[in-house]
C-alpha cells in the first residue's frame, strides 16, 4: 500500500529533526488527553442530577 506524498514528507522531515519529531508527538499527546479529561468531566457535571430526587422540578 502506497503512503500519500504529505505522510511522506511528514516522516521524512520527523526522522531528521528528531527534537521536532518529539515536540509533534508530545504536543498532539497533550491535546487528546485535555480533550479527554474535558469530555469525561462534562460527562460527570451531565449525570450528576440523575441522583436528584427532585430531578423533575429542576428548570434548565
Amino acid at each position: 500500500m502506497e503512503l500519500p506524498v504529505t505522510l511522506k514528507l511528514v516522516l521524512r522531515n520527523w526522522k531528521r529533526n528528531k527534537a521536532f519529531a518529539v515536540i509533534s508527538i508530545l504536543s498532539l499527546a497533550i491535546g487528546i488527553t485535555c480533550t479527554n479529561l474535558l469530555a469525561v468531566f462534562v460527562i460527570h457535571e451531565y449525570n450528576i442530577e440523575s441522583s436528584n430526587p427532585n430531578l423533575n422540578r429542576i428548570f434548565f
